[in-house]
């Protein structure tokens, strides 16, 4: 059964102000992964999303 600290941070993850902060981010590196240079797709965050800090601006 999932948890609802799971289900905060799925819900997050689909919706429309993480999909539009995530298409910026990976514009703004021309679509490179910002460690390897290689054509990424995912975003890297440097703060672990958790139930505590997943709404924080």
């Amino acid at each position: 059964m999932e948890s609802k600290q799971d289900i905060t941070i799925r819900r997050f993850y689909r919706s429309d102000k993480w999909k539009i902060a995530r298409a910026i981010k990976i514009a703004s590196v021309g679509e490179l992964c910002e460690k390897c240079d290689a054509i990424g797709i995912e975003v890297h965050y440097k703060i672990n999303l958790t139930p505590d800090n997943v709404n924080n601006p």
